[in-house]
């Protein structure tokens, strides 16, 4: 397994794929979840030509080291940095997909003087600008602290895993994917600890970037389920009313897992915006 270390020593997982010629994509995952969930999307735009890069922050995944400093928008831009060193990508060109949180992680990561100058390109799917800027959503988002509590209680452990192996078939025809695919996603959910679910809730809670947004002028691609309760219509079109240069995608009958669910739907929309703006 290829990992690399941070300048604190931990140890973090990450793959490559594609042709070392090609052009550049970071893919930064979500909140509570590893870079296994881009696993429908990686295949479809490595045959395209694309340099594909992905890595698990510090806590998440199978690999990556746990660590308990806190999970602050200066850790993550930290911990970019270190990875852009360690696979020599710092100030080459670069496009940056995230999904979920990770689509406001690479919103902030443009915004920052010290990456702007060469990330060429956003794609952001099922991400947001804010989750407190909505009464609703901000008490949506607060109220995950009670099912992560009792989620992560040692007595409901082992629950939780026979109730994956029960749902994750139910799953696999619902969403027309390979089982063994849907329980890797699920398990996954498993991974990470009750601390870093909690500390990074949190951050996401402090996150709002409603008045930086007319800032964000390179090609940027908003894609999302119609059907997102997650990160709502009304905030997509948001985003691309704010950005200059956006455009954007809703999925129909999709929800926040659009990134697995209509993978075949948002793959061939990402490689033509590549495309179309000569990446």
């Amino acid at each position: 397994m290829p990992f690399f270390n941070l300048k604190d020593g931990t140890k973090v997982f990450y793959e490559q794929y594609g042709p070392e010629e090609g052009f550049n994509l970071i893919f930064i995952h979500g909140w509570g979840v590893s870079s296994v969930w881009f696993s429908e999307i990686i295949p479809y735009i490595k045959e395209h030509g694309y340099r594909i890069t992905i890595f698990d922050f510090p806590g998440h995944g199978r690999y990556s080291e746990k660590r308990n400093k806190g999970y602050t928008y200066e850790q993550i831009r930290l911990d970019c940095i270190d990875m852009l060193e360690n696979l020599n990508l710092k100030n080459k060109p670069i496009g940056l997909l995230g999904w979920s949180a990770g689509g406001g992680i690479i919103q902030r990561l443009y915004l920052d003087p010290e990456f702007r100058p060469f990330i060429k390109c956003l794609i952001i799917i099922g991400g947001n600008y804010s989750v407190i800027h909505n009464p609703v959503s901000k008490s949506l988002w607060g109220a995950l602290m009670l099912p992560i509590n009792l989620g992560f209680s040692p007595l409901l452990i082992f629950g939780k895993k026979r109730l994956i192996r029960r749902v994750a078939p139910l799953l696999a025809i619902y969403w027309k994917k390979p089982k063994d695919n849907v329980s890797m996603w699920l398990h996954d959910l498993l991974l990470l600890d009750r601390d870093t679910m909690t500390r990074e809730l949190k951050e996401i809670l402090k996150f709002n970037l409603k008045d930086d947004l007319c800032n964000i002028k390179i090609p940027t691609l908003i894609l999302a389920g119609r059907n997102d309760l997650i990160t709502p219509v009304k905030d997509q079109k948001t985003m691309d009313e704010l950005m200059p240069n956006s455009e954007l995608h809703l999925i129909k009958g999709a929800g926040h897992m659009v990134l697995v669910t209509h993978s075949d739907d948002i793959n061939p929309i990402i490689v033509d915006f590549l495309k179309k703006h000569g990446f």
